[in-house]
């Protein structure tokens, strides 16, 4: 068995960082989303977006931001029965770790419950932003 050289495993890293800066851009410009991004993940050849960190993924995202991130990621761990992580811990989660199998895939359905919930709180008023604040709409009844 050989060993591969340094040059070889250098390129692979480079080829690997690349691959996930490029999907990552994509997030961020709205060209792709979460779940297209982690189907493609989970297909062959497309192994090293499972590195990307989670923080990174979901803050990536419009309208999201780091700290949008880490309170659905600590939101999502609560409904798993875990206590919530420290934001360096956080930052230390690959996608992997979402997608791992032996979750049996609690970890997605609860970062997806998190993620609703985190947005249906973050809105001022139901229906928002379609309809009026709630005061608005009974002044002139």
């Amino acid at each position: 068995m050989t060993m591969p050289s340094l040059n070889s495993a250098n390129l692979s890293r480079a080829e690997a960082d690349r691959m996930r800066a490029e999907w990552l851009v994509r997030l961020h410009a709205g060209e792709t989303n979460v779940p297209e991004l982690i189907r493609r993940a989970c297909a062959p050849g497309y192994q090293p977006l499972l590195r990307i960190p989670l923080v990174r993924l979901l803050a990536d995202q419009d309208g999201w931001g780091r700290a949008r991130a880490f309170r659905v990621i600590n939101r999502s761990l609560v409904l798993l029965g875990k206590p919530p992580i420290s934001r360096a811990e956080a930052s230390r989660l690959p996608l992997q770790w979402l997608l791992d199998a032996r979750s049996g895939g609690r970890r997605c359905m609860a970062l997806s419950e998190a993620a609703r919930q985190q947005t249906r709180e973050s809105r001022p008023w139901t229906g928002w932003p379609y309809l009026p604040e709630p005061a608005i709409m009974h002044e002139g009844e």
